[in-house]
């Protein structure tokens, strides 16, 4: 089964080159949704690019053999067309808006093949979500993230003036144009103002509290609320903690303890992220205000949402059933209840199914995780070090002077070392270039940890960590150069099969948790148990067979023949052997035997080309 099988890619998508309204050439499948499927497409008549949103409910219909018409399933008729009256909604509400700043244009809208169609604008640069994964600790500097949602502010407040609530602002909801501005997309969860229709719960990242409550608390503060929680990511590389589990424990980090930011600025993210409606902003400029933007347009539309949204919001700040730090759970109707239990039934059900089948098969897991962290590997750009001719160079250089250390007698005048504390390092953001420069493997500690777990069969306990914040700056041809050789150690012992003590070494960047290099000592067993399952993950361009892996361990059994000729006295026997039969990687072979113990410690480093990073 190929991957994008294994992993739900969906199907029955309209065929390459099938011509749409006697104007629309279809293109690739772009990605799908529950609601439809989105193609690239090209404009024959206007001869440009276009993205068109097909109505295909996932479940719901199926596709005639001719590999156009779209009709619902047995029994689905009525969903269908609740579900197509919504789709056709969504392209009203914007359809014609061409020049709102952050707001991706509708361009068009038509039924045909039995199901519903909208054109908008194609967007080219990709989604927020893939461009954090290609960035360094998926995080971008304050002053990025600012200048890249300016325009998001600015759109939202058009849209909240028209009535509209996004709900489902997310990164990959917000796409890049092909000149770099950020628009966000996909309005098939938007609520428009005085519509009867239920609440959908947004993803749950993002979505703000009331969104799971009453849907007339619903208001622009919801979109506020989604928007904050896409900065916090981008700015800390971390995923916001869900609201439904803020509500038991609101414990959020602080952003400056990952990135450098005014506490003005931070306070204004967090202020956007409370759980409580009052203490949010009512409407975008607001926001926008305390981040010192230009408002002045913004207040144009101040009149419009006020008349839209203030009894809302007036509501929402007096009503003492919505403080929701001292209600936490749900007041909901007769009718509210069938459908959330009913929802949370399904729920159960299919994420219970796929829970088990991942936990009985979880080197799917391992090969998705290895997958992704391939492909952001790739895109990456190589880095290696922060040059004097860089924007970060002075910022950097200002933060690492105060952990200079002595010079010894082996440094070049040229050269100056720093010892940085870990959470300095953190906020800095600086990946480490490896043991001696030589880069690092794709995966991260965790799951190398998950993957060592699982093939031995046994769990592993920390019994030794230790940090080093190794910097160093060099001076060449009148250009500084910083590179980071910072590394953290997590030690693991455990009783080996045969009775004898075993240990795992894993050596990773603070950074962004990728292994530098990875030891492992055991007995004969472990050593093989290493190349055949554990390599492949970690050098996954290449691979041992059993012979290859018999002639490497090879010295390893002459050394433990002789352990029964070695005395209690100081007489051991040992051998060294190393392989480099391939750029990706460096393999260290230890062989020792006493009369007391005997051991293979098999050593795995990046080869001498780098890995991105």
């Amino acid at each position: 089964m190929d991957k994008k099988q294994k992993f739900g890619v969906r199907k029955n998508n309209l065929a390459p080159d099938t011509i749409l309204k006697d104007k629309y050439r279809v293109g690739v499948l772009l990605g799908s949704g529950y609601f439809g499927m989105t193609y690239m497409a090209f404009d024959t008549v206007l001869q440009q690019m276009v993205a068109i949103k097909e109505f295909f409910p996932n479940g719901l219909v199926k596709r005639a053999e001719n590999g156009l018409e779209v009709s619902p399933v047995l029994d689905a008729d009525s969903a269908f067309e609740s579900g197509k009256r919504a789709f056709k909604e969504e392209a009203v509400r914007i359809f014609g808006s061409f020049d709102l700043p952050g707001i991706c244009a509708v361009k068009d809208f038509f039924e045909a093949n039995g199901t519903s169609y909208i054109v908008q604008e194609y967007l080219s640069g990709g989604t927020l979500k893939e461009y954090l994964q290609q960035k360094n600790n998926h995080m971008i500097s304050w002053d990025e993230c600012l200048e890249m949602f300016t325009p998001v502010l600015e759109g939202l407040n058009h849209i909240h003036a028209m009535g509209i609530i996004h709900r489902d602002i997310s990164p990959d909801n917000l796409m890049f144009s092909a000149s770099g501005e950020l628009k966000l997309i996909d309005f098939g969860a938007a609520k428009y103002h005085a519509s009867s229709e239920d609440s959908l719960v947004a993803k749950s990242y993002y979505a703000a509290p009331e969104q799971y409550k009453d849907t007339q608390m619903i208001g622009p503060w919801s979109d506020l609320y989604a928007l904050c929680c896409v900065m916090y990511e981008v700015l800390t590389g971390k995923k916001p903690t869900p609201a439904l589990l803020r509500m038991k424990r609101d414990n959020v980090q602080k952003i400056s303890e990952y990135t450098v930011i005014s506490d003005k600025d931070e306070n204004a993210i967090l202020q956007g992220m409370s759980l409580e409606i009052q203490k949010r902003y009512f409407y975008s400029g607001n926001l926008m205000e305390r981040f010192g933007l230009d408002t002045k347009d913004s207040k144009l539309f101040l009149g419009k949402i006020r008349s839209l949204w203030g009894e809302s919001w007036l509501l929402s700040i007096t009503e003492k059933t919505m403080d929701i730090q001292e209600k936490k759970r749900f007041r909901l109707n007769v009718r509210q209840k069938r459908r959330v239990l009913t929802a949370f039934v399904i729920l159960a059900v299919v994420f219970g199914s796929i829970s088990m089948y991942l936990k009985s098969n979880p080197e799917i897991v391992f090969d998705y995780k290895l997958n992704q962290a391939r492909k952001i590997s790739e895109r990456l750009e190589e880095k290696g070090c922060i040059t004097s001719k860089s924007s970060e160079f002075e910022r950097v250089l200002e933060a690492i002077l105060p952990y200079e250390k002595e010079a010894s007698s082996y440094d070049a005048q040229n050269i100056k070392r720093y010892d940085l504390p870990e959470d300095v390092l953190k906020k800095l953001g600086i990946a480490s270039r490896g043991k001696y420069g030589q880069g690092k493997f794709y995966l991260d500690v965790e799951t190398v940890e998950d993957i060592v777990s699982h093939y031995y069969d046994r769990e592993f306990e920390i019994d030794y960590e230790e940090y080093y914040g190794s910097f160093q700056k060099e001076t060449v041809n009148d250009v500084e150069y910083i590179y980071s050789y910072a590394s953290h150690y997590h030690s693991y012992e455990y009783v080996r099969d045969d009775g004898e003590e075993g240990k795992m070494t894993v050596s990773f960047d603070p950074v962004d948790g990728r292994i530098i290099y990875i030891t492992f000592e055991g007995g004969i067993e472990e050593g093989e148990l290493f190349l055949s399952k554990v390599f492949p993950y970690l050098v996954p361009e290449t691979y041992f067979t059993d012979d290859e892996i018999k002639d490497v361990l090879s010295t390893t059994r002459e050394v433990f023949e002789w352990r029964p000729m070695l005395g209690e006295e100081d007489d051991s026997a040992k051998k060294d052997v190393y392989l480099n039969l391939h750029s990706k990687y460096r393999l260290s072979v230890y062989s020792y035997a006493s009369y007391y113990s005997r051991y293979v410690k098999v050593t795995l480093y990046p080869g001498a080309e780098r890995n991105t990073y």
